[in-house]
């Protein structure tokens, strides 16, 4: 089994976490002041699985339904700039 790992974005200060994942993802912000982003993961061919909406400092993303394999997740600013773009993994 792969120790958790977590991946950080040093500049957005975005930590998403555990990676690899089974059943919940973790995003944490590290604004001072958070606002409204919108997060979505897509599968390997660039179809968009989920969508969601937060503005909240920590989000927790349920992925349960979700098959074994590998998922880009790319989180935006509500102006549509994209802060975040990386790979997670379903085991």
């Amino acid at each position: 089994m792969l120790a958790t790992k977590c991946k950080r974005d040093i500049k957005n200060k975005v930590k998403i976490y555990p990676n690899p994942f089974q059943s919940s993802l973790n995003i944490e912000f590290g604004d001072s002041n958070p606002s409204q982003k919108i997060i979505t993961l897509f599968d390997v061919n660039g179809r968009s699985i989920s969508t969601q909406k937060t503005s909240q400092n920590l989000t927790r993303i349920n992925v349960r339904q979700l098959i074994k394999g590998s998922y880009i997740i790319r989180i935006q600013d509500i102006n549509g700039k994209i802060v975040y773009s990386g790979k997670v993994v379903k085991e």
